[in-house]
């Protein structure tokens, strides 16, 4: 359906071109889908995936140096996690390269867990080229694999609750990690986490300060390093005193760090254009305070300067009402300092002033303050990933994951792996029955043959003179050499093809139905009919054939006598008289049996049954009297 306006300036038409173009987008939506669901059932294209699965989880065991026995466990492993990763964006090799790089990183043929795979690819799309770094790093440092997902997840939330970069806090704590076996972080990858995002608040590395931590933690240099400062000017408290300073470096080096901040703000100064400096005599000053804290040459300037700046912001906004530290942090570096020298943040679309911002945030009632804050605060990694897809490639996504689901599905499967192996195994039977050194298939045995055949062939040509003879007699050795190895070899492999795909044997574990009896009369001419089981009654002639088998009955003579018993009313009483009603045609009742193997006690539970005796009496009966037409 469309709408079209008649307007003067043309704007009818871009109406009408925009509502053709949503009717197309949305029948290209429900062509798509009804593709997806084809695919999901073609046979094509499993075979395709399943080919394929195989072919790069074979990889992966190469790498494992270990045989298929490992395949199955990898491939549903893989297979399985495959719908849930396609709904963040990507695919199975996704989840191939993701188990070769843990594979490489931890040194272990660990096959992870399905859900893992989904939990490392969102770390893979949240952290953009860190992620391998952070699993190494983690590991290193004692934490699971299993466990990443969480810490990753506290990297996210201390970078996200003060609105800074988590990409570069996750870079950090990925540069970073090995600090923990040397120093104690409050709260492990945590304290570390909130460290990092304070060093990128700051525009520095955690590595800048790495060389006070180093000199604050042994007695000696923390007592020089106390003194250096105290005798610099240096006013922070924390920094003045060796011992304190040994216990920051030692189990809060994160403390240290925000210590040393704090003491930067000395140095700045705020010029009439409105922008941070360092003051012009405070410069050597702060040079030889950078190094005797041992800090990275210019690192401190930065630090300083980031420091004012944001302090500067904490002082001029008003925070009316309740905030958290976090939350004042976070609504500060969601400013910038304009051209006019003031503070201004985007909120809603308009750019605004600090005042008219906080008026606007504080005016907000319960639920709408607390949705705009939960809006900044971390998500769950997996959330997060699915939030950044675009609209385009989630709806691509979604459709992918209907196809991936059965085709998948297949290639996991423990039958298909059955199938597959049966194959290679055939496969490998009909090659080795062309190699067969009883049938003479053998190369050696074939090269020797053609020497054989040359050379009786060069001796019936010799001396510019056909030997008819000679020739002959080569030929026909050459002739029965070929009769005789290659049918051999086309009988194996008669036999190799038989019992290769002879499905007759697979056992079907689990069957739970019941046996079905079917008793039917069959024909009383048993000439050239294929051999059944049959049972053979009193008085019959049956024709056995040499493919029959025979059911043997232990209680045979009761079972017939209850035959008899019901068979009474046949039988006419006169006089005290018996009158036998004969006949004289061969009977051949076949008694079939649906279901699993059969004890003997079972067989006679089943014919000693009433119904069991009626059915047979009632076929006796029609097949006797030709189905009521004789007598």
């Amino acid at each position: 359906m469309g709408f079209f306006f008649q307007t003067n300036d043309g704007v009818g038409d871009g109406v009408n071109n925009t509502t053709k173009k949503i009717s197309e987008g949305l029948t290209d939506i429900g062509a798509k889908l009804g593709q997806a669901f084809k695919d999901a059932i073609d046979p094509i294209k499993i075979m395709d995936v399943i080919i394929d699965v195989d072919n790069k989880t074979s990889e992966v065991i190469k790498k494992f140096g270990q045989g298929r026995a490992q395949i199955d466990n990898l491939k549903i492993s893989m297979s399985d996690a495959v719908v849930e990763v396609t709904k963040l964006g990507g695919g199975f090799d996704n989840i191939l390269e993701i188990q070769k790089s843990v594979s490489e990183s931890v040194g272990r043929n660990l096959v992870l867990t399905t859900e893992s795979y989904k939990d490392l690819f969102a770390i893979q799309q949240v952290l953009p080229g860190q992620s391998d770094a952070l699993i190494t790093g983690l590991k290193d440092v004692g934490i699971s694999l299993y466990q990443s997902t969480s810490q990753v997840q506290k990297i996210m939330d201390r970078a996200r609750e003060i609105g800074v970069s988590a990409e570069k806090v996750g870079s950090q704590v990925a540069q970073n990690l090995d600090l923990m076996n040397k120093y104690t972080f409050q709260g492990g990858v945590d304290g570390l986490a909130k460290m990092a995002a304070q060093a990128v608040n700051m525009r520095i590395n955690i590595r800048d300060v790495q060389g006070a931590i180093e000199k604050a933690f042994n007695p000696e240099s923390a007592i020089d390093m106390a003194a250096s400062l105290q005798r610099l000017g240096v006013a922070q408290s924390d920094l003045l005193d060796p011992l304190r300073l040994m216990d920051l470096a030692q189990n809060d080096p994160a403390e240290l760090q925000n210590q040393i901040v704090e003491m930067s703000k000395q140095f700045t100064t705020l010029n009439e254009k409105g922008q941070f400096e360092i003051m012009p005599g405070a410069k050597r000053q702060m040079m030889e305070v950078e190094s005797a804290l041992g800090m990275t040459q210019g690192s401190l300037a930065k630090m300083a300067l980031s420091s004012a700046e944001l302090g500067d912001k904490m002082s001029k906004i008003r925070f009316s009402g309740n905030f958290t530290e976090e939350e004042k942090t976070m609504i500060a570096n969601m400013s910038e300092m304009s051209a006019g020298g003031e503070y201004k943040m985007t909120l809603d679309g308009k750019s605004l002033n600090m005042e008219e911002a906080m008026q606007s945030i504080s005016s907000m009632g319960e639920d709408e303050r607390k949705s705009f804050f939960e809006s900044q605060k971390p998500k769950d990694i997996t959330e997060l990933a699915k939030d950044q897809l675009s609209v385009s490639t989630a709806m691509a996504a979604s459709l992918k994951t209907i196809e991936s689901k059965t085709q998948y599905a297949f290639a996991g499967a423990k039958a298909t792996s059955k199938v597959l192996k049966g194959a290679k195994e055939g496969s490998q039977k009909l090659a080795d029955a062309f190699d067969d050194k009883n049938a003479g298939t053998t190369t050696t045995q074939i090269r020797e043959q053609i020497d054989i055949t040359t050379k009786g062939l060069f001796d019936s040509f010799a001396g510019g003179k056909i030997n008819f003879d000679a020739l002959t007699k080569t030929m026909k050795g050459f002739g029965e050499y070929v009769d005789g190895a290659f049918t051999k070899t086309f009988k194996n492999l008669d036999t190799i093809i038989t019992d290769t795909f002879d499905f007759s044997t697979i056992k079907t574990d689990g069957v739970t139905d019941k046996p079905k009896i079917d008793v039917q009369p069959q024909s009383t001419h048993v000439t050239g009919i294929p051999g059944q089981d049959v049972i053979k009654m009193p008085g019959q002639n049956v024709k056995l054939l040499p493919q029959d088998s025979i059911f043997a009955m232990t209680k045979g003579p009761e079972f017939l006598e209850k035959i008899n018993m019901l068979n009474q009313p046949m039988n006419s009483q006169s006089n005290g008289t018996v009158n036998e009603n004969k006949n004289t045609h061969d009977i051949t009742l076949s008694i079939k049996i649906d279901g699993g193997n059969l004890s003997e006690t079972k067989v006679m539970e089943i014919l000693n049954k009433t119904e069991t005796l009626q059915a047979l009496n009632k076929k006796l009966k029609e097949t006797v009297t030709n189905n009521g037409l004789s007598v």
